[in-house]
């Protein structure tokens, strides 16, 4: 069996499959977040038994924490690349 390797996206994340997860996550997010549509997370965990309802301010927080991820992976990558 072969290993799977990580990519690295254009937009400065790593990960596994054919686009960045995060990107379209945050973009799903913000795309919601205008359109004043609620996001219900089914997934259960410790602090939350029942779906939890993320609220707007909610939604846009994670998708600036997202982009702020990607745009400081991105800086690494292209100061890593200038050095050599």
């Amino acid at each position: 069996m072969s290993r799977t390797r990580k990519k690295h996206f254009p937009c400065g994340h790593s990960g596994f499959g054919g686009h960045c997860h995060r990107c379209e996550f945050a973009e799903k997010l913000e795309t919601m977040a205008a359109a004043k549509t609620p996001y219900v997370d089914h997934k259960k965990t410790r602090n939350h038994k029942k779906p939890h309802t993320w609220t707007l301010k909610a939604m846009l927080a994670e998708a600036v924490r997202l982009r702020k991820a990607q745009a400081r992976k991105k800086s690494n990558i292209d100061s890593w690349s200038d050095t050599k």
